[in-house]
């Protein structure tokens, strides 16, 4: 089993490794929510499925809850294809 690592400060955390069931637990690091931008560069995402895509949602209510707002950068194609499957790109720009 894989895991996910979320490092960063201020304004941009990077997230690397698998956003899945397996590794997507209460435990995982939120970033610093606030009333600013927040980018996550999910650009060393190895794997994603809905635990992954439900994280990212829970994150950006969080982010809109502080006054901020959340924006995706890097985001690899299978995550794109959940986000547009699954009618989010409205709520998770990609």
């Amino acid at each position: 089993m894989s895991d996910v690592r979320i490092s960063g400060s201020g304004e941009r955390y990077a997230v690397v490794g698998e956003l899945s069931f397996a590794t997507v637990t209460a435990d995982v690091t939120a970033p610093a929510f606030g009333a600013h931008t927040l980018t996550l560069d999910l650009r060393e995402v190895t794997k994603a499925d809905s635990a992954g895509l439900a994280l990212l949602l829970d994150w950006q209510r969080r982010a809109h809850a502080a006054g901020g707002r959340l924006v995706l950068a890097g985001t690899p194609e299978r995550l794109q294809s959940l986000i547009r499957v699954y009618g989010l790109t409205e709520i998770l720009p990609v």
